[in-house]
């Protein structure tokens, strides 16, 4: 492995202020197990033939045998002859790991986490070969070629990929090399080393800005933007939209103190949802440690439920979030910065957002960073007497679901008087079971459900009643759905009640599941 090669970049900034300090802090611990050595291909070794890094003074650490009494690689001035390494775990899916230099039983770190970033540590000089073991065990990971460094390197060795040999091999697990060398931010900058560490981005495209123009192109996976890092603006809420070509991939928002020294490194999984655990996001280490795991600008999907509402625009102030939305319709993806919105709602009109027949402002609360939700027009737009008044339900995208079941938030969203208080819950003998699963459920109300997949009958009514009306639910085994009791029992020329049922894992166009009343 050449150690001096530049790995290109993959400038995606983050949603939080990086509080990451600034300059080039060199804190450093002093290992007391180097593998200091004369430059040979050997873990630091002194040319007596073994593998211990040794020096020929019958000890088993990577000493120096100089006499002054230290077990580092050093020679008894201190460290202004060493170099400097730290590893950052940012491998998806691996375990915890302890990192070894060939041939030394002791090693260098232990227990290192996903997000997790070592001290800095010296060592002596010389050529290393470093071994990553599943931590607490001897099972090797992943050993690097030679590693040469010399007096005064730094070395930030980020572990990338995925560890599992059956996935192709751009995607397998490995070490990047980083030998720092940062240029001294401007005025009012911060200075950033960005690197794509994700084994799951493709190459991509940067719009620093989200301004429709592309300043960084064609950036790859494992790639860096150079040792001497990126001037970005500081104290100023960045927002950078990252491309697949042309298509909108994602996006982050960041906000970097300036004269602050820092790496933004892009792991986790494109696939999963931006807030699970391996989800895609930005790891910031800066020159103490990790400071933290910057997750993706929130998605937000909007679901039109108000069966007396025609169809609307959906805007935050003069800004089109959705256009045109009719009931029972789903939006696509909106992907806005973190923060709380208020949302008007406008007869739909041929230029979004410009129809003076509006209601609201509603307020979503706060959207954070990582957040994806289901946003529900819901409720009577004209609402009469006992009726609930049209309103927005933010929904956030988490389910408690079990291996093998289906998972099933069900949401209230009907300004119907005659089902505010409603109990839900199965059949038994033609009644709904008393006490009923889900008792007095309102407008606004949301009950997460995991069932075994099956097909269900759920009535709606009153506990140890017959039931006013039943759904027929089909849930297949894993499922992940929104399963949204929208529209009005009454027969007045609006949307007849109704579950709108939503795939959480693909936000497609809803299924619809009637109500078949029973009377």
């Amino acid at each position: 492995m050449t150690l001096r090669r530049l790995v290109q970049v993959l400038v995606v900034v983050a949603s939080a202020t990086l509080v990451v300090g600034c300059g080039d802090d060199d804190s450093t611990e002093t290992v007391t197990a180097t593998t200091g050595g004369d430059g040979d291909a050997t873990t630091g070794g002194d040319g007596d033939g073994d593998t211990t890094g040794g020096d020929g003074d019958g000890d088993t650490t990577a000493g120096d045998g100089d006499g002054d009494g230290d077990t580092t690689g050093g020679d008894g001035d201190g460290d202004t002859d060493s170099a400097q390494l730290r590893v950052v775990h940012a491998s998806p899916g691996a375990p915890a790991v302890d990192i070894y230099a060939v041939g030394v039983d002791t090693p260098l770190f232990t227990n290192l986490a996903y997000t997790e970033t070592t001290e800095f540590l010296s060592v002596a000089p010389g050529t290393y070969q470093v071994e990553v073991r599943v931590a607490g065990t001897d099972t090797v990971v992943f050993t690097t070629g030679d590693v040469p460094l010399a007096a005064d390197d730094k070395l930030t060795a980020v572990a990338a990929g995925i560890a599992n040999p059956d996935l192709p091999a751009d995607q397998q697990f490995r070490v990047i090399p980083l030998f720092e060398s940062f240029d001294a931010p401007s005025d009012g900058n911060a200075i950033v080393r960005i690197v794509h560490a994700s084994a799951t981005a493709p190459t991509v495209n940067l719009d620093v800005g989200d301004d429709g123009t592309v300043e960084v192109p064609g950036l790859e996976r494992y790639a860096d933007t150079g040792a001497a890092g990126v001037q970005l603006p500081a104290d100023t809420a960045l927002q950078v939209a990252v491309l697949a070509g042309e298509a909108r991939v994602t996006a982050f928002t960041a906000s970097l103190p300036a004269g602050a020294e820092v790496f933004l490194i892009a792991t986790g999984l494109l696939e999963e949802r931006p807030a699970d655990d391996f989800g895609f996001g930005i790891l910031a280490v800066g020159p103490a440690g990790t400071v933290g795991l910057v997750r993706q600008n929130p998605i937000v999907y909007a679901l039109h439920g108000g069966p007396d509402a025609p169809a609307v625009d959906i805007c935050a102030g003069a800004l089109p979030l959705a256009a045109g939305l009719s009931f029972g319709q789903l939006s696509g993806a909106i992907q806005v910065p973190p923060g709380t919105y208020d949302l008007n709602f406008h007869v739909a009109n041929e230029n979004p957002c410009t129809n003076d027949v509006a209601v609201g402002p509603f307020s979503t609360g706060p959207i954070d960073a990582g957040l994806t939700a289901l946003a529900i027009a819901a409720g009577e737009l004209a609402s009469e007497t006992d009726e609930a008044s049209f309103t927005v339900l933010l929904q956030p995208a988490v389910f408690d679901g079990s291996e093998g079941n289906a998972a099933v938030k069900l949401i209230h969203a009907s300004g119907d008087a005659g089902l505010q208080g409603i109990d839900l819950g199965t059949l038994s003998n033609g009644t709904i079971v008393d006490p009923p699963q889900i008792p007095d459920f309102q407008l606004g109300n949301s009950v997460d459900v995991v069932l075994p997949p099956a097909t269900y009958t759920i009535g709606a009514g009153a506990g140890g009643a017959a039931p006013v009306g039943t759904f027929t639910v089909p849930l297949t085994a894993d499922a992940e759905v929104f399963a949204v009791a929208a529209g009005t029992l009454t027969d007045s020329g609006e949307q007849a009640f109704r579950l709108l049922v939503i795939d959480a894992k693909r936000f497609e166009t809803p299924a619809t599941i009637p109500f078949s009343v029973s009377f």
